[in-house]
């Protein structure tokens, strides 16, 4: 996600319900079954209320490569809504 996240962020996140609210370019934590836990951006809802992913930087992977995403019970998506980026002073503590 770089260049909005830089490596030793943190995000915190809650866990998106409503789907309508969604808007393209916010940031959300999804766990894919290939890639794991990953912080991508919102590119797209579908008339499927299919959601589409996209990276922000041009070795990410691709919307296509990820697919579209469904959240279930088992599989929920959290939208970020606060980056913290430790400062040099506290991470070398």
């Amino acid at each position: 996600m770089f260049p909005r996240l830089s490596p030793g962020d943190y995000v915190l996140s809650f866990r998106q319900f409503r789907w309508k609210k969604a808007k393209p370019g916010q940031m959300f934590v999804l766990s894919h079954p290939v890639y794991g836990e990953i912080v991508k951006t919102l590119a797209s809802v579908d008339e499927e209320d299919s959601l589409w992913f996209c990276g922000e930087n041009a070795e990410s992977v691709s919307a296509d490569n990820i697919g579209a995403i469904t959240p279930t019970d088992d599989s929920p998506i959290y939208r970020v809504i606060y980056v913290i980026r430790p400062s040099l002073k506290w991470a070398q503590r």
